[in-house]
């Protein structure tokens, strides 16, 4: 575990912040932006900014958040979907948590999508419990997302599996235990 932590540190605090291309990407300000610079900034409290990694929100017509390993992008719908700092906090941990496997993961492309979106639901909800929010967050948000989707949760797709299994992989969870 302080494997996890020391590398998300060094990743969110690489001397590369220096340049204005690896800082959060926030104007214009907007409700989105605050919520989501207030969040980064409790999961990284010795800096401002995510550095090496461009934070965006952005308006699109759907709920998305994704991450090619360079930029993490969230949509305003994504943001305004999560109800509470916890869920957004999951939502950003999640894909700081799937950079963090592009990183260190040699094989992280012959990893199944399934696999790695419950590594990442774990492994963002770690980062969040670290940072001093409720890991339950996470559960909500996925309880949340598949309400707003009025979908079955427990079907998968290609890309992700089903929302019942990602809340109880999360649930079976023993965050006392996790070392931070």
């Amino acid at each position: 575990m302080k494997h996890l932590i020391s590398a998300l540190v060094l990743i969110l605090t690489l001397s590369a912040c220096a340049t204005s291309k690896s800082a959060v990407t926030l104007p214009p300000a907007s409700p989105q932006h605050e919520r989501i610079y207030t969040i980064a900034k409790q999961i990284c409290p010795e800096r401002t900014v995510i550095c090496g990694i461009a934070l965006i929100v952005y308006d699109a017509p759907e709920y998305y958040a994704g991450t090619n390993g360079l930029q993490i992008r969230i949509s305003r719908h994504m943001v305004n979907l999560a109800k509470t700092e916890d869920m957004l906090a999951y939502i950003l941990s999640h894909e700081i948590y799937h950079v963090m496997m592009m990183i260190h993961e040699e094989q992280y492309n012959k990893i199944s999508p399934h696999e790695l979106e419950f590594r990442s639901d774990i492994g963002g909800a770690i980062i969040m419990y670290c940072s001093g929010f409720n890991p339950d967050g996470a559960i909500d948000m996925l309880i949340t997302f598949s309400a707003a989707f009025n979908r079955d949760p427990n079907v998968s797709s290609e890309s992700h599996p089903s929302l019942q299994s990602r809340i109880n992989n999360l649930g079976a969870m023993d965050f006392d235990a996790v070392e931070c």
